[in-house]
């Protein structure tokens, strides 16, 4: 099983998302996610961004992080 933690896109470099989880910024590839624009939240896997989330979802979930 794996798990995520959504981030949120920060901007875009050559190509790539640039993904932002507290402080800590990734590439990632939006094969999967093509539409996304700064400030989305996205589950990122393998490098990928798998899925978008709405700000309430990633809210959620990033509580339930904190919660654990």
């Amino acid at each position: 099983m794996c798990f995520t933690v959504p981030g949120k896109v920060a901007g875009f470099q050559g190509g790539l998302a640039v993904v932002e989880w507290g402080g800590v910024k990734r590439t990632v590839k939006t094969l999967e996610t093509p539409r996304l624009k700064k400030g989305d939240y996205v589950l990122v896997r393998g490098g990928y961004a798998v899925e978008k989330l709405t700000a309430a979802q990633a809210r959620r979930m990033l509580e339930a992080w904190r919660m654990l």
